[in-house]
C-alpha cells in the first residue's frame, strides 16, 4: 500500500536555509551540508562545513539497522541534495523533510495479523537529482514460495513529487544507480529469469531504463573465494566507476572502470597483510577516497583513510565507510571514538573542535590518527 501519512516530528523553526548553504567570505566559497551520524543513542543530523562542525539539527532517528548486499538496508539514507532522509521502521518506509522536520510514511508492507512481519522493505539508493528513491520489498526468509507480500515485491522506484511507486525489473543484483539513470547490476550472463532475492555473479551488466541489457565488463573472481563483493561507487561526473577488485591470486585492490570503453585502471596494489575497501568519490568526482585495512597477525586491525593515495587519517582499530562522509572536495567528516571530526583532505589536519555524538565529552584523537604521508 502506498500513500502518505504525515506526522509532525518537531515544530522548530525551519532550518532549511542551512541545508546546502553556500557561505561566501572574501574569495573563499565555503560549503556546509548535513550528515547523518549514528551512535548508541540513535542517529542525529550534524551540520559540517569547511571550517568545522557548525551545528546539530533537532532531529533524532531511532532506526534498528539491517542490511543485505544487492538489496539495501534500513537506512537512514540522506538524499544527495540534503533535503530528505529515508529510513525504514517496523516494515514501513518513511521520508523525513529536514526543512520542516515532517515525517511521512510513504510505503507499508505490513500485512496485519500473523503476516505483519512477513515482508521486509529495504532502502537501496537515491537518484542523483534526489527526485526518486529506489527501494526493495522482499518476503521474509521463513515464508514459503507460495506466500506473497500484501503489495508489490522486488525493486520499486518512488517518485517524491508524484508520491507514487513504479515497478523496476532488474535481472540481477543491484550495484549502483548512475547519474544518467542507467543501472549497474551483477549477475551471471546466463541468467534469464528474475529471482528474488537476486543472484549475484561475476559479470557486470549495464542496464538501460531497466528493460534492455548489454554486457559491460567481466570481473574474474576466484571461485574459491566466498566473498566477491564488488563495492561499486560511481563518479558524480558519470564517467567512471570505482570498485573493489578480487582477481584470481589477489585480494582487495581497487580499480576504476571507464564507462565509455570498459577499460580497467588499477588504483591500488594488492597489500601484503591487508586489503583496500570501500571506495567513494568526492561530491565533484575529482577525488577518490578509500579505506586500507592492515592486520598484524595477532587479531588487531589498523585503518588508514586515503584520498588520492595520501593517508589523511589513521585509526588504531577498524573504521567503516558508514562513519565517513565527504562534505566538500577539501573536507571530510569522520565519526570514531564516540566523536565527530572535520578533516582537511589535503593535510589531514582537524578543523575546529570535535563534537561528541554520544552525549559525553568529545575525545581528541591519538597523535598518530590525523596524519599525511605523500
Amino acid at each position: 500500500m502506498v500513500g502518505r501519512v504525515r506526522m509532525v516530528v518537531s515544530s522548530a523553526v525551519l532550518l532549511g536555509v542551512l541545508l546546502q548553504a553556500i557561505l561566501v567570505s572574501g574569495q573563499t566559497t565555503e560549503i556546509s551540508r548535513p550528515i547523518l551520524v549514528a551512535s548508541a543513542q540513535g542517529t542525529h543530523v550534524f551540520m559540517v562545513s569547511d571550517s568545522g562542525i557548525t551545528g546539530r539539527l533537532p532531529v533524532g532517528l531511532d532506526v534498528e539497522y539491517y542490511g543485505a548486499v544487492g538489496l539495501g538496508d534500513s537506512g537512514p539514507l540522506m538524499s544527495p541534495d540534503g533535503r530528505w532522509v529515508a529510513f525504514a521502521r517496523h516494515n514501513r518506509l518513511y521520508l523525513l523533510d529536514l526543512s520542516s522536520y515532517e515525517e511521512t510514511s510513504i510505503v507499508s508492507v505490513n500485512g496485519g495479523g500473523p503476516d505483519s512481519l512477513a515482508c521486509t522493505v529495504w532502502i537501496t539508493q537515491w537518484s542523483a537529482d534526489s527526485s526518486r528513491l529506489l527501494y526493495c520489498v522482499t518476503r521474509s526468509f521463513y515464508r514459503g514460495s507460495s506466500f506473497r507480500c500484501p503489495g508489490r515485491e522486488g525493486y520499486l522506484v518512488y517518485d517524491v513529487e508524484a508520491d507514487t511507486s513504479s515497478q523496476l525489473t532488474l535481472f540481477g543484483a543491484f550495484e549502483c544507480w548512475l547519474p544518467n539513470g542507467d543501472f549497474v547490476i551483477s549477475t551471471d550472463l546466463d541468467t534469464k529469469v528474475m529471482t528474488f532475492p537476486p543472484k549475484r555473479g561475476p559479470d557486470l551488466i549495464l542496464v538501460a531504463s531497466g528493460d534492455t541489457m548489454r554486457h559491460f565488463h567481466s570481473v574474474a573472481c576466484d571461485p574459491k573465494m566466498t566473498n566477491c563483493a564488488l563495492q561499486i561507487a560511481y563518479n558524480p561526473q558519470g564517467s567512471y566507476l570505482a570498485m573493489v577488485y578480487n582477481p584470481r591470486g589477489g585480494y582487495g585492490s581497487i580499480v576504476e572502470l571507464e564507462l565509455a570503453t570498459g577499460k580497467l585502471t588499477p588504483v591500488t596494489d594488492v597489500i601484503e597483510g591487508g586489503f583496500s575497501s570501500s571506495p567513494f568519490y568526492s561530491p565533484t568526482g575529482k577525488h577518490l577516497a578509500w579505506l586500507e585495512y592492515l592486520m598484524d597477525g595477532k587479531g588487531s586491525t589498523r585503518t588508514i583513510l586515503r584520498v588520492d593515495g595520501r593517508a589523511i587519517f589513521r585509526y588504531s582499530s577498524r573504521l567503516t565507510s558508514r562513519g565517513i562522509w565527504w562534505v566538500s572536495d577539501r573536507t571530510m567528516a569522520i565519526a570514531c571514538r564516540d566523536s565527530l571530526y572535520s578533516i582537511d583532505t589535503r593535510s589531514g589536519a582537524i578543523r575546529g573542535q570535535p563534537v561528541s555524538i554520544s552525549g559525553g565529552r568529545a575525545r581528541q584523537p591519538a597523535k598518530e590518527s590525523a596524519t599525511s604521508d605523500r
